[in-house]
């Protein structure tokens, strides 16, 4: 199985922090009109800056057809956690829980293959947020096109299998 974003949500996103850019930008030009330079005008550009960047950050996810996950034989790939595929049996436990409604999946990996894997900066921010070790791979499943459920019962059906024999 391999799990892709959905275009349609990420495309979503896009056009949402285009509008924000603009807005932003309205509002700043407007009020550098009126008071000149200040800090809310200041502010306020560099807020649509930043929207601007997450704009661009979604168009380039939305086109990006390469899996999120991708379930093989071998392991499980997930990209925005490391570049390397994490074999099944090195998968301890896997759980779904949300923030803020948003929906995450943790891994928990052995020692061994935390070790050997090239872990991404932003896991290990969630890791560190929710107060983790890099035993714990925790990401982000919102977007993607295959429900949460899903991907869960698929990642405990593999680990299963492997432990099983």
């Amino acid at each position: 199985m391999k799990v892709h974003r959905s275009p349609g949500k990420t495309i979503g996103l896009a056009v949402l922090s285009l509008l924000m850019t603009a807005l932003l930008a309205a509002l700043s030009f407007a009020g550098y009109q009126k008071e000149g330079v200040n800090g809310v005008s200041v502010v306020l550009g560099l807020l649509g800056v930043l929207f601007l960047v997450a704009f661009i950050a979604f168009l380039r996810k939305a086109f990006d057809r390469r899996p999120v996950m991708d379930f093989a034989d071998e392991g499980l790939l997930v990209t925005e956690v490391a570049p390397q595929r994490i074999g099944w049996g090195d998968l301890v436990a896997v759980r779904a829980f949300q923030v803020h409604r948003q929906p995450f999946i943790e891994l928990q990996i052995t020692p061994a293959a935390a070790a050997r894997l090239t872990i991404s900066r932003m896991t290990r921010l969630n890791n560190k947020a929710l107060g983790k070790s890099n035993d714990y791979l925790t990401f982000s499943v919102s977007g993607l096109d295959h429900p949460v459920e899903q991907i869960l019962s698929e990642l405990q059906e593999r680990a299963q299998a492997v432990r099983q024999g």
